[in-house]
């Protein structure tokens, strides 16, 4: 009777193991804990990409000095001083400033030359100088200025001709054909660019016009005229620095 019943008795305690090793030993690992990190007072710093950097740089002047040459076609009507007079006038002559801040004071002084003068005349001269001021300011970083002011003077002017005859010693005799002496008031403007590139001490370019005005005798108003060209100075400023 036993034996009947074995392999069904053998049966049923095999089914009941396997269901067991299934309960207890077949599960899944538990993943859900995650170990802390080994140096937990660590802080790492992001860079904040919204805060830019940018180096100081001159932002004007507070003191200067300029000194140096210059050199201007003059636009002078030569008819008016004499219906037969022609040639090319270019004014020459030296300009010194001193720059306080943004305003300025200057000296100039100013000879001409009459290029292509017709053998009928024996000397031209237009010369004038005086003191003047203005304002100055910088742009574009200091890499250039730009400068307005007025300046006001005296000047004279002589024209001389040949009258093709001679004295008793063969000296040739010359007729004194204009002559004035005049006051003067000159507006300018000008834009200033260096050469040599320094905070404090550079050659500097000024490409500059401006208008005369001449007072005095009748005819001095014949000499009012406007002139361009250019100025060549030597700078030395000491500079103004935002941060």
């Amino acid at each position: 009777m036993l034996q009947r019943f074995l392999p069904l008795l053998l049966f049923l305690l095999c089914s009941g193991g396997v269901m067991l090793a299934q309960s207890t030993g077949g599960d899944a690992p538990d993943t859900s804990y995650i170990p802390e990190p080994a140096y937990p007072d660590t802080l790492i710093m992001e860079p904040d990409s919204d805060v830019t950097y940018e180096p100081d740089f001159v932002d004007g002047y507070a003191f200067g000095l300029y000194a140096g040459v210059t050199a201007e076609k003059s636009g002078l009507d030569l008819a008016k001083l004499d219906p037969q007079l022609a040639g090319t006038l270019v004014m020459y002559g030296g300009e010194y400033s001193v720059l306080m801040g943004e305003w300025y004071v200057n000296f100039s002084t100013v000879g001409s030359h009459m290029y292509d003068l017709d053998s009928s005349y024996d000397h031209f001269t237009l010369d004038y100088s005086g003191y003047g001021t203005g304002y100055e300011t910088s742009f574009f970083k200091n890499a250039f200025t730009f400068r307005i002011g007025v300046e006001g003077g005296t000047g004279t002017f002589k024209l001389i001709k040949r009258t093709g005859l001679a004295d008793s010693t063969g000296h040739d005799l010359l007729e004194a054909y204009r002559r004035e002496d005049f006051f003067y008031l000159r507006p300018s403007a000008s834009i200033g660019m260096p050469m040599v590139q320094d905070p404090i001490a550079s050659l500097m370019l000024r490409v500059a016009g401006g208008y005369m005005m001449a007072f005095g005798p009748e005819r001095a108003r014949d000499l009012n005229n406007f002139s361009y060209g250019l100025h060549l100075l030597f700078a030395v400023r000491m500079p103004t620095f935002r941060f």
